[in-house]
C-alpha cells in the first residue's frame, strides 16, 4: 500500500485493472509518471498500452 495524492493506493494486478475500468478510481504509476482512471459512468477509449504492461497499477481506498 502506498499513500500517493492525497490518498490510500493498494497494488493491484492488469487482470484485476480490466474488471475495475470505470468502477472505481484507479492510478498506474510508471517510471515518475502517473496516469489515472477516474470512476465514471463511461470507462476511458483506451489505456496507453505501456502503461497497462509495464505500470505498477493501484485502486483507491478508503
Amino acid at each position: 500500500m502506498i499513500n500517493e495524492f492525497g490518498f490510500n493506493w493498494r497494488e493491484i494486478s492488469v487482470d484485476y485493472v480490466k474488471k475495475c475500468v470505470g468502477k472505481e478510481d484507479l492510478m498506474c504509476k510508471y517510471g515518475k509518471e502517473f496516469f489515472f482512471i477516474e470512476k465514471t459512468d463511461v470507462p476511458p477509449d483506451y489505456i496507453r498500452f505501456d502503461f497497462l504492461i509495464n505500470g505498477s497499477w493501484y485502486i483507491r481506498v478508503n
